[in-house]
């Protein structure tokens, strides 16, 4: 026979998203999403986050030969610091 006993489990859930460069705050307001006739969907996110952010993370990996053989490089960057830092490059790759 199984016993089963009720338990409340503690998750981590993300509060705030910091751009790695410039230490701005990148965590916005709460929000809704739309349902298709644009009336917002209550409740929609029950327990999950409900936050949206103005950046994205970055990964970086060299490989065998380079002059940071091997490094792994992640973080956070906001909006502006992609488009300061990376304008140059996003002329030159393609769009994914």
């Amino acid at each position: 026979m199984k016993k089963y006993k009720k338990v409340k489990k503690e998750v981590e859930v993300l509060d705030k998203f910091i751009c790695d460069i410039c230490g701005k705050d990148m965590t916005c307001c709460e929000f809704n999403p739309l349902d298709n006739n644009n009336n917002e969907i209550k409740d929609y996110f029950k327990t999950n986050d409900k936050h949206y952010f103005e950046g994205g993370t970055f990964e970086f990996n060299f490989g065998y030969g380079s002059r940071y053989d091997w490094y792994h490089y992640n973080g956070e960057i906001c909006d502006d610091c992609f488009d300061k830092h990376f304008a140059k490059l996003l002329k030159k790759v393609k769009h994914q």
